[in-house]
């Protein structure tokens, strides 16, 4: 992975993937599952997203991502910088994010995201 800068994104801005992969120890397979490459640049964080949904949320600077094998991607901006900052489609809405816990690094447990 190439370091991006937000100077750069002119030239390459959505430069992370991620790769959901099964880990089979005792076999020694390790098939990939899904995978979601041109992500935006600024992807900071991956949180497991617990059954029944499931899935991954990719937190950037600018923007949340859910991320599952089962659906397609679906993305918010969270700001107005990133629909400058990333050629990945997302959608301009109202919505809330609240943080429950005192953790200093949240996990999706601790989140709460719905529409405005």
């Amino acid at each position: 992975l190439d370091n991006l800068y937000s100077s750069r994104i002119a030239v390459r801005k959505d430069t992370c993937a991620m790769v959901a992969i099964s880990l089979n120890i005792q076999q020694k397979v390790h098939p990939i599952i899904w995978s979601v490459s041109n992500l935006p640049f600024d992807c900071t964080q991956a949180i497991p997203v617990k059954k029944p949904l499931g899935g991954t949320l990719v937190v950037a600077i600018n923007s949340l991502i859910y991320l599952n094998q089962s659906v397609p991607p679906y993305g918010v901006s969270v700001n107005s910088i990133a629909e400058i900052s990333t050629s990945f489609p997302l959608k301009q809405t109202s919505f809330f994010l609240q943080f429950c816990g005192k953790a200093p690094h949240p996990t999706a447990k601790d989140m709460t995201i719905g529409t405005a």
